[in-house]
């Protein structure tokens, strides 16, 4: 009879050169992976609230894959929703796994993905599974020796900070997950850290927490024109949430030392640039308030009134976002919304 440890010993070592030389250095403890499962945190991380609560349970890794996760996700998502067959299936093709990947599958639960994954990639791959829930963890080293799959390591860590070396994995999956991590965008960050040039991550999601976590209520505003306006120049994802945050709210305006000696440095003609400006754009009702329409009113007002584009452009920059470095004015002029725009320049103009 063939035994199921030694594919399983195999996989974990695989697992283990993935990983950075602290975490290494704790896996080379027997006691590690004396569960059958890789554990490199110290001890229990603090909980997200009642959801995860009952992740660390027996009663819900019993019945996840059966019950627990389809009943869930017809509840969120509906009874016209994927169901859980599909959902693989559509987190696969975002992969595009082939054989012989290395793929990270974050918040496994007992692993119904990763399995799955796992016999995509093949025996030349590896997929890792990783969660914080010991007796999630348990349950799928049970279903792991069951299917009789020697290519998935499972590991205990947390996805806020993850154990791995950058760029080791091809693609990374963290399905229906998200919103149970302590900081989202800081996973988001060390997902994107241990991704492989070229790989690909799949996300499921509904959250917004971090905007919440920032003190912003994002309302009812469509937030896809504020990301792909911020994105090109933040460098990690928190620094994306903390524009798309200045965009919405303008308590979030801090002017940052470039703006500032840029205020300093134009003097009067900073004020003179930002009544240009208010006088120019407050009588556009909402249907001109596009990107095109406000860069020709711009331009041929600052030629009218003798200033370079730049000279009139900077200072709305400055007032709108606290920095001299964002998109360009009138995209973001037309990102921020006629409304907030009008009411920041009207407050700094007035001085508060």
């Amino acid at each position: 009879m063939p035994s199921t440890q030694q594919p399983e010993l195999d996989a974990v070592s695989r697992a283990v050169a993935l990983l950075g030389p602290e975490a290494a250095d704790r896996a080379g403890d027997p006691a590690a992976s004396a569960a059958g499962y890789l554990d490199l945190l110290d001890a229990e991380l603090a909980s997200t609230g009642a959801a995860q609560d009952l992740m660390t349970t027996r009663f819900v890794p019993a019945i996840y894959e059966r019950y627990w996760r389809p009943g869930l996700a017809r509840a969120v998502k509906g009874i016209t929703g994927p169901g859980m067959a599909e959902e693989i299936r559509i987190a696969r093709l975002l992969l595009g796994l082939g054989t012989g990947d290395l793929v990270l599958d974050l918040a496994c639960g007992p692993g119904n993905f990763t399995r799955e994954f796992a016999r995509t990639v093949g025996d030349e791959g590896l997929v890792v599974g990783t969660d914080v829930s010991r007796t999630m963890l348990d349950r799928g080293v049970a279903d792991l020796q069951a299917a009789g799959l020697g290519n998935v390591a499972l590991v205990r860590a947390d996805a806020t900070d993850l154990p791995f070396r950058d760029g080791v994995f091809d693609g990374v999956c963290c399905f229906a997950a998200l919103h149970l991590f302590a900081d989202p965008l800081a996973a988001l960050d060390q997902m994107r850290r241990v991704l492989a040039p070229g790989g690909r991550i799949a996300l499921m999601t509904s959250v917004r927490r971090q905007l919440t976590r920032l003190g912003v209520d994002p309302g009812a505003r469509e937030l896809a024109p504020l990301i792909d306006a911020a994105k090109q120049r933040s460098r990690t994802v928190v620094q994306l949430a903390e524009q798309v945050a200045v965009r919405l709210d303008a308590t979030r305006v801090v002017p940052d030392e470039k703006a500032a000696k840029l205020r300093v440095k134009m003097g009067g003609g900073f004020e003179t640039a930002l009544s240009v400006a208010y006088d120019t754009l407050s009588p556009l009702d909402g249907t001109a308030w596009t990107a095109e329409h406000l860069l020709e009113s711009l331009k041929g007002a600052a030629e009218a009134r003798g200033l370079k584009l730049g000279d009139a452009l900077q200072p709305i920059r400055v007032v709108l976002t606290g920095s001299t470095v964002s998109e360009p004015v009138n995209e973001l002029l037309a990102v921020v919304g006629r409304d907030e725009s009008l009411a920041r320049l009207k407050r700094a103009l007035a001085g508060t």
